[in-house]
C-alpha cells in the first residue's frame, strides 16, 4: 500500500516549502512559457496582419476540438500522476506510474483518433456551424489533423510531467523551446509560402507534436519501462476518473463561449477564408473574442502556469504539519496579490495591446473584451490555488460540483448575453463564472481546515484590482488612443494599486517577503 506521507515525501516537502525554492524552479519553468507567449503575441499580430477576423477565429475553434478530444479520451490522467509519485517511496512504483499513464493514453487516444476520423464529417458539421448542407472538404480537414495530432501531443504532455515530478526543470525548459521554436518556423512558412491558413498552421501543429511524442514514447519506454502495474495503476484511475468530469466543466467554463458565439451569433457570409471556407459574421464576432481573449491568456499561461507547475508537486509532497500549512497559506496570498497586480495592468492597458497586436480595423472592438477577460482571470488564478489544496485531501468529486455550477452559471449569461452584446457580453459572463468558481471553492478549502490563502488580504486586493479595471475603462472613454494625458493617467492608477496591493499584505509576511527578496531566508 502507498505511503501517504512517506519519508522520501517528507523530505522533498521539507526541502522545497520555501519561496527561494519556489522562485528558483519557478523562474526556470517560466523561461518557456514566457517565451513562448512572446512568439505567441508576435504570431498573433502576423495572423491579425495577414488572416480576416472572421479566419482567426476558426483557430478559437480548432483550440476547442484540441482542448476538448483529449480531456474525453482520459487526458485527465497525467493530473494524477504528480500526485500519486509521491505516494511511494520505491523507484519502480514510481516509474510504473509515468509508464502506466502513458499506456493507458496511447491506447485510448488511439481508438479515440480512428473514431473522429470515422465521424469528421459530422464533427466538422457540428463545430463550425454548418446547417443543413455537407461541411466544406477544408472543415473535414481541420478535423482530421487534430485527430492525428493528439495521441502525439497526450505522449508528450506525459513526458512532460514526468520530467517534472522529477524536478528537472532545465530539460523541460530546453525541449518545450525546441518544439516552440520548430512550430513558430513551420507556421511561418506555411502562412507565407503556400499561404495556408488554419491548414498550415495544423500541419505545423502535427509536425511538431509528431517528433516530441515519438522522442518522449522512446523516453519513457528506455527510463520507466513498459509496464502497466495493477497495484499502482488503479489507484492511479480511480483518482483520474471524478477528474475527467472536472476537465471537461472547466473546459467548458473556458472556451463553451467559442462555441455559442459561432453558433448564436449572425451566419450571413461575408467573404472566404484562405482554405477556401466561407466567413460568417459570427466568424468575426468570434476572432474579436478569441484576440482579447488571448492577450490576458497568454499572461496567465506564462505566469499562474509557471508557478502551477511546480507548486502542485510541492503542496503535493508537503507533510500535514501545521507549519506547512500556514506556509503554504502565506506563500499563496503573496501569489495572489502578485497575480492581480499584475493582471490589472492587462486590463488597464488592454486596448493599447489590442492596437499593437490587432492589426487590421475589425480586431479593435477586442479592446472591450481585454479587461473583463483579465478579471475573469484573476479569479481563476485564486480558483487554482484552491484547487491544488482540495486535491491534496482528495476532494475532486467536489471540485466537480463546483465546476458545474460554475459552468451553468457560464452558460445562463452566455445566452442571455451573446445574441445582445456579441463577444463583451459572452468576456462578462466568463468574469461572473470564474468569480462564482474562485468564492465557492475557497470557502471549500477553508471548511477541509486548509484555507489556500488569507481572504482578508486577498479581498482587500480583489477590489483594488476591480478599482483599477473600472479607473481604466473610464480613462479610455475620455481620451483618444496613446494621448499622452491617458497614459500617464493610467500609470498614475498602476503605481497606486501596486502600493496599495503591496500595503495589503500581512505586516509579517511583508516583512519576511522583503527578507527573502534580499537573500537573508
Amino acid at each position: 500500500m502507498p505511503s501517504k506521507s512517506s519519508p522520501t515525501s517528507k523530505s522533498v516537502g521539507e526541502r522545497t516549502d520555501s519561496i527561494p525554492s519556489l522562485l528558483r524552479h519557478t523562474s526556470i519553468y517560466a523561461i518557456t512559457p514566457i517565451f513562448q507567449r512572446l512568439l505567441g503575441l508576435v504570431l498573433v499580430g502576423v495572423y491579425t496582419a495577414v488572416l480576416p477576423a472572421g479566419e482567426y477565429g476558426l483557430l478559437g475553434l480548432i483550440a476547442l476540438f484540441l482542448a476538448l478530444f483529449p480531456l474525453l479520451i482520459g487526458t485527465s490522467i497525467t493530473a494524477g500522476v504528480s500526485r500519486h509519485y509521491f505516494l511511494y517511496d520505491d523507484s519502480e512504483d514510481r516509474s510504473s506510474v509515468i509508464s502506466g499513464a502513458a499506456i493507458a493514453l496511447t491506447a485510448s487516444s488511439t481508438a479515440g483518433a480512428a473514431l473522429v476520423l470515422i465521424f469528421r464529417e459530422p464533427i466538422a458539421g457540428f463545430l463550425f456551424a454548418v446547417q443543413g448542407k455537407t461541411p466544406n472538404a477544408a472543415f473535414v480537414e481541420y478535423i482530421s489533423i487534430c485527430a492525428l495530432l493528439v495521441p502525439f501531443s497526450l505522449l508528450t504532455k506525459t513526458g512532460i510531467e514526468a520530467l517534472q515530478v522529477q524536478k528537472r526543470s532545465k530539460a523541460v525548459v530546453a525541449i518545450s523551446l525546441a518544439k516552440t521554436l520548430l512550430e513558430t518556423a513551420l507556421k511561418l512558412y506555411f502562412l507565407f509560402v503556400p499561404k495556408m491558413g488554419v491548414l498550415g498552421f495544423l500541419y505545423a501543429m502535427l509536425i511538431g507534436e509528431m517528433l516530441a511524442g515519438t522522442a518522449f514514447a522512446v523516453y519513457i519506454a528506455r527510463v520507466h519501462g513498459k509496464r502497466l502495474v495493477s497495484r499502482t495503476f488503479k489507484p492511479l484511475v480511480l483518482y483520474t476518473l471524478p477528474l475527467i468530469p472536472m476537465g471537461i466543466f472547466q473546459l467548458c467554463l473556458h472556451q463553451a463561449d467559442t462555441l455559442l458565439i459561432q453558433r448564436l451569433g449572425p451566419q450571413d457570409v461575408i467573404g472566404m477564408g484562405s482554405d477556401g471556407v466561407p466567413l460568417t459574421v459570427a466568424n468575426q464576432w468570434l476572432g474579436v473574442y478569441f484576440l482579447g481573449y488571448q492577450i490576458p491568456f497568454l499572461f496567465h499561461a506564462a505566469v499562474m502556469g509557471s508557478f502551477m507547475r511546480i507548486w502542485a508537486p510541492n503542496v503535493f509532497a508537503l507533510n500535514d504539519e501545521g507549519a506547512s500549512r500556514e506556509n503554504m497559506r502565506r506563500i499563496g496570498t503573496l501569489v495572489a496579490l502578485c497575480i492581480g497586480g499584475l493582471y490589472a495592468q492587462v486590463a488597464l492597458f488592454g486596448r493599447e495591446a489590442v492596437q499593437l497586436i490587432g492589426r487590421q480595423d475589425a480586431y479593435q472592438a477586442a479592446s472591450e473584451v481585454v479587461p473583463w477577460v483579465a478579471l475573469g482571470y484573476v479569479a481563476y488564478a485564486l480558483y487554482g490555488l484552491s484547487q491544488i489544496v482540495l486535491m491534496k485531501v482528495f476532494a475532486v468529486r467536489a471540485l466537480a460540483a463546483l465546476n458545474a455550477l460554475a459552468l451553468g452559471v457560464n452558460l445562463l449569461l452566455n445566452f442571455l448575453w451573446i445574441p445582445d452584446h456579441g463577444s463583451v457580453g459572452a468576456a462578462a459572463a466568463t468574469t461572473v463564472a470564474f468569480s462564482v468558481l474562485a468564492l465557492s471553492a475557497a470557502w471549500l478549502s477553508g471548511r477541509e481546515g486548509v484555507p489556500p490563502f488569507s481572504s482578508a488580504s486577498v479581498s482587500a486586493g480583489l477590489l483594488l484590482v476591480a478599482g483599477a479595471a473600472a479607473a481604466g475603462a473610464a480613462i479610455d472613454r475620455a481620451s483618444e488612443p496613446w494621448a499622452a494625458g491617458g497614459l500617464a493617467a493610467k500609470a498614475g492608477v498602476s503605481i497606486a494599486l501596486l502600493l496599495l496591493l503591496l500595503a495589503s499584505i500581512p505586516t509579517d509576511d511583508r516583512k519576511r517577503f522583503f527578507e527573502t527578496l534580499r537573500g537573508r531566508s
